[in-house]
C-alpha cells in the first residue's frame, strides 16, 4: 500500500516501506523505499537511504545522499544529487533543475530546464540536451545538443 504524507515524515534505517511514497510534506529516508516517490514538498534521502521504483519531483526540492534505483525525473522543483542514481535522469519542465555531484548511471534526457553537472558529478551514459546543460564534470557517453550546452568539464 503506498503511503501519503502531507506532514512531517521521518523513515529510519530500520524502516522499510513496500508500496512507495507520494509526498507533498517533509520527508527524510534513512531506510529503503521500494515502490517509487513521487515529491511535490522537500525530500532529504540520507547516506544510508535507497529508494527503488524510480522518483519523480513534480515541485519543492530533493535531496538524494543515497541511492535511487529506477531514475529519477523533474518536471518541476529542484533536485541534487550527491549520491547515486540507476537509470538515469530526465528534466522535463521549464521550472526544474537536476543538479549532479554525484553518479548518474543511464544518461540523461534534457527537454525543458537545466542539467547541471558539477566538478564532482558524473553522467554514466549519453546525454541529450534540447534546453539548458553546463557540464564542470564528466559526461562518459555522446552528447547530442540542440539547446545551450556550456562544457567547463570532459566528454568522453
Amino acid at each position: 500500500m503506498r503511503l501519503a504524507n502531507a506532514s512531517i515524515f521521518v523513515n529510519n534505517a530500520a524502516g522499510a516501506i513496500a508500496g512507495g511514497l507520494t509526498d507533498t510534506g517533509s520527508t527524510t529516508n534513512n531506510g529503503h523505499i521500494a515502490g517509487g516517490v513521487t515529491e511535490s514538498g522537500a525530500f532529504a534521502n540520507n547516506a544510508s537511504g535507497v529508494v527503488t521504483g524510480g522518483f519523480a519531483l513534480t515541485g519543492g526540492s530533493a535531496v538524494n545522499n543515497g541511492q535511487i534505483d529506477g531514475g529519477a525525473a523533474a518536471s518541476a522543483g529542484a533536485f541534487t544529487d550527491n549520491g547515486g542514481v540507476n537509470g538515469g535522469a530526465t528534466v522535463a519542465g521549464a521550472q526544474a533543475s537536476f543538479t549532479v555531484n554525484g553518479a548518474v548511471a543511464g544518461g540523461a534526457t534534457v527537454e525543458a530546464g537545466s542539467l547541471i553537472v558539477n566538478s564532482a558529478g558524473t553522467i554514466k551514459g549519453p546525454v541529450a540536451n534540447a534546453a539548458s546543460l553546463d557540464n564542470a564534470g564528466k559526461i562518459n557517453g555522446s552528447v547530442a545538443n540542440s539547446g545551450a550546452f556550456v562544457n567547463d568539464g570532459v566528454v568522453s
